[in-house]
């Protein structure tokens, strides 16, 4: 029997995508939140109460969809590279 073990990726890796993961719940969230609270919350001094479109879907859900796109992008990258 041969007692091969399949390739694991290194502890600092694991470590960061773990840190990445706990996250983008958070930044996940607060976009939601700002979205959801609008340009100009009640206890805001902020006057210019105009967000474009592009802000509007990069508060949500774009920034959302591009944290775990690039999540999932570095799991891959770094199984690519260590896990050989």
């Amino acid at each position: 029997m041969s007692e091969y073990e399949p390739p694991s990726l290194p502890l600092w890796c694991k470590v960061l995508l773990t840190v990445y993961w706990l996250l983008v719940p958070f930044w996940i969230l607060t976009g939601l939140f700002v979205a959801e609270m609008g340009p100009c919350p009640a206890f805001s001094s902020n006057t210019d109460c105009e967000w474009s479109r592009a802000e509007e879907l990069w508060h949500f859900p774009i920034s959302q969809i591009a944290s775990i796109v690039v999540g999932l992008l570095l799991w891959q990258i770094l199984k690519r590279i260590f896990a050989k």
